[in-house]
């Protein structure tokens, strides 16, 4: 991140509100990054601002809510924003953030949209020169805000919308209160990919009052050689299967301890459904690449390492029979309409 923190950091500095603290957390870094912080430190000592540089023993294996996860644990702010080192915040990112929360005694406040410029383009937090983007095209089929407003409390209602992608996945569009954090002990999960569709899950689930604002305030550099965009075919499978076989398991505990999805296991379902359509988008372009025995080894591997394959095994099951009930459905919806073809044809050829 030594290229871009002390943009992101700058970003912080410049914040019309001035009463915050910043929790940096360094994932045992092999580059500058470190030096780069401690050389902010100075600037930072001052007033309501302090900067607080945390420096992990162990690396976490490149499962990011690890880190978040002591930032979290250290933190001592009334409410937390999540930035990750090749972002920024508009300078009245807080300024706006903080009375929106206050008035509506929000546990969370959820930012719909977000600026991003690419990697190439001159860093800038000038709103005037940014893009907005709302990240996801089923977003857009969504009736989005145009004034801050509380969301359903109906809890099925809110899992359904989060089923149906209408909440963006990044933990950074959330400004949440640390109190509601610690109370209900949230926690990333220690996955190497797809750990905020967990954690969003539960904030969704879980949070009292949740705001949706329409104005922007987080600046998403999109960079073409982040690890999340360029994954090794071996690394893409092992983020995958991660992502769905240890998701399956998360989602059945999360029922057990939110027993209301027991009465409403469609609703459940939807989840896994949720997760696997992730993956299963991720994943498809391998079976062009590869031979599908290598494909099969790998998952198996995979599969090898997950402790309850129950839930798995059901879910895959009932997935591949729904699937294969819809594709024999399609076909006879097919076949009604080449046989209406032929009737039609065999009438105009008898008019002709």
């Amino acid at each position: 991140a030594e290229k871009y923190i002390g943009d992101c950091l700058d970003s912080i500095l410049a914040q019309t509100f001035q009463d915050y603290e910043v929790i940096v957390v360094d994932d045992c870094s092999t580059d500058n990054s470190r030096a780069v912080v401690q050389s902010y430190l100075p600037k930072f000592d001052g007033g309501g601002v302090k900067l607080n540089l945390i420096c992990s023993d162990k690396n976490s294996g490149g499962c990011p809510g690890v880190p978040r996860n002591i930032g979290i644990r250290v933190s001592r702010g009334e409410y937390i924003q999540f930035i990750d080192s090749d972002d920024a915040i508009t300078p009245t990112a807080l300024e706006e953030l903080y009375p929106i929360a206050k008035k509506f005694d929000a546990d969370v406040v959820y930012c719909e949209k977000y600026y991003e410029f690419s990697i190439g383009e001159k860093f800038s937090i000038n709103k005037n020169l940014l893009k907005v983007s709302i990240g996801s095209q089923n977003l857009k089929d969504y009736e989005l805000v145009t004034k801050p407003a509380l969301i359903s409390d109906d809890p099925i209602e809110r899992l359904k919308s989060f089923a149906e992608y209408k909440f963006l996945l990044g933990p950074v569009n959330y400004f949440i209160r640390r109190r509601f954090i610690s109370t209900h002990d949230i926690k990333f999960p220690k996955l190497r990919y797809g750990e905020d569709n967990f954690w969003n899950l539960f904030l969704i689930c879980k949070s009292k009052n949740f705001v949706r604002i329409p104005d922007p305030v987080y600046v998403c550099r999109v960079r073409a050689d982040s690890t999340s965009r360029t994954p090794s075919i071996d690394l893409m499978i092992r983020r995958c299967s991660d992502h769905l076989f240890q998701g399956i398991s998360i989602i059945s505990q999360f029922a057990d301890e939110f027993t209301i999805l027991k009465e409403h296991p469609e609703i459940q379902y939807s989840l896994f459904n949720f997760i696997s359509n992730n993956e299963i988008h991720r994943i498809f372009p391998l079976y062009a690449q590869i031979p599908f025995n290598k494909i099969n080894e790998l998952i198996i591997r995979e599969l090898a390492k997950v402790d309850n394959k129950t839930e798995i095994t059901s879910f895959l099951f009932n997935r591949m029979n729904i699937f294969n009930i819809n594709l024999i459905q399609q076909q006879q919806i097919i076949r009604q309409q080449q046989a209406q073809i032929r009737q039609l044809q065999a009438q105009l050829q008898s008019k002709q």
